[in-house]
Order: structure tokens, then sequence, then C-alpha cells
């Protein structure tokens, strides 16, 4: 029973890992949209 509490933890850490990662990756994507919006909408010599 112990080993599998262990397991379930490490799972359970995993998973809120990759919550956390997917989280972060969602965060940078709207970041980069909203700045790619930005400099699109500005007006810069050369583009």
């Amino acid at each position: 029973v112990a080993g599998f509490t262990k397991t379930t933890e490490q799972t359970f850490k995993q998973i809120q890992l990759n919550n956390q990662k997917t989280e972060l990756v969602f965060r940078l994507d709207k970041w980069t949209k909203k700045a790619e919006q930005y400099i699109s909408s500005s007006k810069f010599p050369g583009k």
C-alpha cells in the first residue's frame, strides 16, 4: 500500500506540473498574440 501511495503522489505531482506548464504556455500564447496585434497596429518604419 505504501508503494501505491507513493506512486499516486508522484502521478499527482506530475499532473499538477503539466497543468502549470499548460497554463504558462496559454498565458505566453495570449501575450504573444497581444504583442503581435500591437506591433501590426503600430506603424513602424520599414514595415
